[in-house]
């Protein structure tokens, strides 16, 4: 797991460096995303606030038309083009040619009877010829035709009988099937005439024969009542053999006629004037009045109400981003500080936008501000940066919970009050179990908050009850969420924290051991000037843990070549006597890039890597300088370029890295001062201060003379101390040869 959080802040750091040269491009991307997910979070509630409730819920207030509005109702709509359609018969195309050629295999029928009707034959022998030449099989019913055949006329009733049916029209369909298509009862039947124009003919369903279902024998009988039932059974056995379909559905122009139709359906317009209730307070909402909320917030999404989310919302960031870019420039310029702001914002809203959903779980609704963490982010935001900026971040946070939980302004003033509160306590933290002390203070916050509410918002008992629940609920899991957080916003933007220098001070970590052994000289005076450091920014009110670290670590870069330092060097062993003044410059001057590098590998803040580069500031190395003038002078090399012995800088930027270049020179210099009396030491360190002072070291950092003056005491009673005189110590000898003399 280690491995895979090491990984990934690995990628992080190579996307920032990738991004270093388009820093600002990259920023106002990360911004504009960071404004789309606020504005879609935001407009998302918008557009739902009004299906907390639904169908059969009691209103819990009036619920009112807030401005004018003209919609189209595509329900109705909807409803008015399916009753048009419902109203539409279906078409079916009427084919009058198989009545003829039923009618001609009719004939054919009738002519083979006759050629088979010889009056000397016996019936038998027309019944077998008959079924020889597959006229018919029923033996009976070959009777009845041949014994009935000259006197009844079968072959015109037949027709007839046809001809009725077919006219009618004989479909294969249901009649459910067919009032499925539509329901007027009707159908429209086309047919081409004999001039080859397209008729148009409205049946209705109850005159139609159903192929499956044809009753025959009815419909000879209507023809013909008188007629004897065993001639009827013939005649109905005999027709049936020529009926098939001809209606027969066209849906291509059916679908035509739904089409053409459904074109002249006009909108139907509604109008809603402000104001308007839909539902009243304490009555139940029908689907009628539900299907109303839906076309409103529907409508409302999609208006300038929308449009004006936007505008609003754009116009908040590109003004906080004006605030961060002129009043602080050191957050806004530094891309990893941006990063983590935006970052850090980003998970606040997310928060913001989910936590109040839990108000649904309640019978009794609360505020919502009672179930936004608030407190866990004011002490997140100031832990990992600084007062001015928590308070900036988290008005930027309390306007934009406005936006996500609706704009009610007892919401905001609730968010801020308990913020700013969390920010101003959280700075007084010296312990981590006191992060719990200031959760149960959250929660009494809240609790008084809830006291008043109730007074001015006429909460009922169980509204008090869950409000005051919520609040002691809400300060625990701040503390959860700002503990959990922390680590993973310090570890994955490396930022400068109270416990990341504590974690730093450590002397058993390996690079502090690796100096103990590599450069033991080096490690001493790192750990006397971060003494003296540490002395002076707590008479001045800077950082005094920032500067103490940045004592243990301002020097190691000398491990790249320790033996090259003079405190690192024992005897009369000297590497410098036998090379060039120059040589000797640029390895003395390399610690300070090589300590950049290293301190880079072990990932440590970049405020403690800027003390590293800025410790020697532009300074000459004077020792080296002089060794070379002497050489130009005696002839031994040719005259040198003065930069060549200057540090490289840049000059401190911040009290601790100014005060670490103070104690560092005044350090080394005590060490050389023979007698080091109090006022010698506090002439020394008078007169290198004024040094630095007069070189311009000091102007790149916010120092100021009444600084300077306590920075001098705070290294002359450190030095004093560390130089003090002790008695002679008596021999035990002369102790002992005095007590026998006695």
């Amino acid at each position: 797991m280690k491995n895979i959080i090491k990984k990934i802040s690995e990628f992080y750091s190579d996307l920032a460096a990738q991004v270093k040269k388009h820093d600002m491009a990259f920023k106002l991307i990360l911004a504009f995303f960071l404004f789309l997910t606020v504005f879609y979070l935001s407009t998302n509630r918008f557009r739902k606030e009004q299906f907390d409730l639904k169908v059969g819920d009691i209103a819990p207030y009036d619920i009112k038309i807030k401005r004018n509005i003209e919609y189209v109702d595509y329900i109705k709509t909807e409803e008015k083009r399916k009753d048009l359609i419902s109203k539409i018969s279906p078409v079916f195309s009427f084919d009058l040619g198989i009545l003829e050629e039923e009618k001609k295999k009719v004939d054919a029928f009738f002519d083979k009877v006759l050629e088979i009707d010889n009056e000397f034959d016996p019936f038998e022998r027309k019944i077998e010829q008959a079924k020889s030449i597959k006229l018919m099989k029923d033996a009976n019913l070959l009777k009845i035709l041949f014994l009935n055949f000259k006197e009844n006329n079968f072959r015109n009733k037949a027709k007839e009988v046809l001809t009725k049916i077919y006219n009618a029209g004989v479909t294969d369909l249901d009649p459910e099937s067919i009032t499925s298509l539509g329901q007027t009862g009707n159908i429209i039947k086309i047919y081409n005439n004999e001039q080859g124009e397209e008729i148009s003919i409205r049946a209705r369903l109850d005159d139609l024969y159903y192929l499956k279902t044809i009753n025959y024998f009815e419909v000879v009988k209507s023809i013909y009542s008188s007629l004897r039932w065993d001639k009827v059974q013939f005649l109905n056995v005999y027709v049936k053999r020529h009926v098939r379909p001809n209606l027969l559905y066209d849906k291509k122009l059916t679908d035509e006629k739904i089409v053409n139709a459904i074109g002249l359906v006009k909108p139907v317009g509604m109008k809603l004037k402000k104001g308007q209730v839909i539902v009243r307070y304490g009555e139940e909402i029908s689907e009628s009045d539900f299907k109303i909320l839906k076309e409103v917030v529907k409508y409302s999404s999609e208006t300038s109400v929308i449009r004006g989310y936007f505008v609003v919302l754009l116009a908040l960031f590109i003004l906080s981003l004006l605030i961060f870019k002129i009043y602080s420039p050191a957050i806004f310029n530094n891309l990893k500080t941006f990063l983590f702001l935006l970052s850090f914002i980003f998970i606040a809203v997310l928060l913001t936008y989910l936590f109040p959903n839990f108000n649904s779980f309640l019978k009794v609704k609360i505020l919502s501000s009672f179930y936004i963490p608030i407190g866990g982010f004011a002490i997140l935001i100031h832990q990992l940066t600084n007062y001015a900026t928590s308070f900036w971040v988290l008005l930027f946070i309390s306007i934009l919970s406005m936006f996500l939980v609706g704009f009610n302004f007892v919401d905001f003033i609730i968010i801020l009050l308990i913020g700013f509160s969390a920010v101003i306590l959280s700075g007084k933290l010296k312990k981590r179990i006191y992060m719990w002390y200031l959760g149960l203070l959250i929660g009494l916050f809240y609790s008084v908050l809830n006291l008043g509410m109730t007074g001015i918002m006429n909460f009922s008992e169980e509204q008090f009850l869950n409000s005051l629940l919520m609040g002691f609920v809400n300060g625990i899991i701040s503390i959860i969420i700002s503990m959990g957080l922390y680590p993973l916003f310090e570890y994955f933007f490396n930022m400068l924290t109270e416990y990341k220098l504590m974690e730093l001070s450590d002397l058993n970590l390996p690079i502090m051991k690796r100096l103990l052994i590599e450069g033991p000289g080096t490690y001493n005076h790192s750990i006397l000037v971060a003494n003296m450091a540490e002395t002076a920014t707590l008479a001045i009110g800077a950082n005094s843990l920032l500067a103490r670290v940045g004592g243990y670590y301002h020097d190691i870069g000398k491990l790249e070549n320790p033996e090259y330092f003079i405190e690192n060097q024992f005897g009369d062993d000297n590497k410098h006597q036998k090379i060039k003044p120059s040589i000797s410059s640029s390895i003395v001057k390399s610690h300070v890039k090589y300590g950049e590098e290293l301190a880079g590998k072990l990932k440590v803040p970049i405020e403690i890597i800027n003390i590293i580069k800025e410790h020697h500031g532009t300074t000459m190395i004077s020792f080296f300088y002089r060794k070379a003038l002497e050489d130009v002078k005696s002839g031994k090399s040719e005259k040198q370029d003065m930069h060549t012995y200057k540090y490289e800088g840049p000059m401190p930027t911040s009290k601790e890295a100014a005060i670490i270049m103070l104690a560092d020179s005044v350090e080394a210099a005590s060490r050389a001062l023979k007698n080091p009396s109090y006022t010698r030491l506090q002439n020394m360190v008078r007169e290198l201060i004024n040094e630095r002072f007069l070189d311009g070291q000091l102007d790149d950092c916010s120092l100021t003379l009444m600084d300077l003056k306590k920075i001098e005491e705070s290294f002359s009673h450190v030095l004093s101390a560390m130089f003090h005189t002790r008695i002679e110590y008596p021999d035990q000898n002369q102790i002992k040869k005095l007590e026998n003399e006695n």
